[in-house]
């Protein structure tokens, strides 16, 4: 629009950095609905560019970002509705995690299968924690802990 206007008044190539870095920063905020609000307007009523301070001027002018919309507070739930959440809670409490996988892997080896040395140490060792053993002992079945409870009772 301005084009001709616009670089008689920057005729040094630092004069146009130093435009960039003062309009960056009065416009810092704006968007970019603002701006095409004022370039709309600029076309329409101005002659000559505006400085920074009256576009920035112009830009406000325009709309600004759609307030988000007031949602209507949440009806209370039915007994249906209550007794649904209730079991919803229920399922997302966290259980202790299994230790099955642990008592598969030592019993795979035990039947002869060959399995990476660091599974089967992190079996042993959640194992022994089982059944409160010492890291390092002898391996354990799934049917032990049935029998080491046996033998404390």
């Amino acid at each position: 629009m301005y084009q001709t206007k616009f670089l008689s008044s920057f005729v040094e190539p630092d004069a146009i950095d130093e435009w960039c870095q003062v309009w960056g920063e009065q416009l810092a905020g704006i968007t970019p609905d603002q701006i095409k609000y004022a370039l709309g307007r600029m076309q329409k009523e101005m002659v000559w560019p505006p400085n920074a301070v009256e576009f920035w001027q112009l830009c406000k002018a325009g709309k600004g970002p759609e307030p988000f919309p007031q949602l209507e507070p949440p009806k209370p739930l039915s007994d249906v509705g209550q007794a649904a959440m209730a079991k919803i809670r229920e399922m997302l409490k966290q259980k202790p995690p299994s230790k099955a996988w642990a008592y598969r892997i030592l019993e795979r080896q035990k039947d002869g299968e060959c399995l990476a040395s660091i599974a089967v140490k992190w079996a042993q060792e959640v194992v022994d924690a089982d059944l409160g053993r010492k890291a390092g002992s002898t391996s354990a079945s799934k049917d032990e802990p049935t029998a080491a409870a046996a033998a404390h009772a």
